[in-house]
């Protein structure tokens, strides 16, 4: 089972990414969710996620901090970036860090779930395949 942390300092972000994950669950575990840069960082270092959804600009250290001190420690953490900023500069530097995929808000749950899917299969190939969403996630 793939652990999935969510990251984002608004709560409803945070909840909607949560439900698409666990509507279409198969083969993930949310393991938590942070409401801030430190606080992600800190789980994880603990929690070692596959897979972390985080949002650029949070208070105190921003997504792309945290994604670069993980970087820096060598944790093997797969970033996916769903944020409401489109400034060419982040996307620049997500893809300078290695950031998997970079959604913008407001997100398609089905966006989020595909993007959960592409970066599992990196890292379990043949272990996970493509969910069949239910009608009420597909292109809303």
């Amino acid at each position: 089972m793939l652990k999935i942390l969510v990251v984002d300092d608004e709560k409803q972000a945070r909840d909607n990414m949560i439900h698409c994950i666990n509507v279409a669950t198969n083969g993930f575990e949310i393991i938590g969710a942070a409401a801030d840069g430190s606080e992600a960082l800190e789980m994880i270092r603990q929690t070692q996620p596959d897979i972390v959804l985080i949002d650029i600009q949070m208070p105190g250290i921003s997504g792309l901090d945290v994604i670069a001190e993980a970087r820096k420690e060598d944790l093997p953490v797969t970033f996916i970036i769903i944020s409401s900023y489109s400034e060419f500069s982040f996307a620049q530097e997500a893809i300078r860090l290695g950031v998997f995929e970079y959604l913008l808000k407001p997100f398609m749950p089905a966006d989020v779930c595909a993007a959960v899917y592409k970066a599992a299969k990196r890292k379990v190939p043949s272990g996970l395949c493509k969910p069949k969403l239910p009608d009420r996630i597909k292109g809303n």
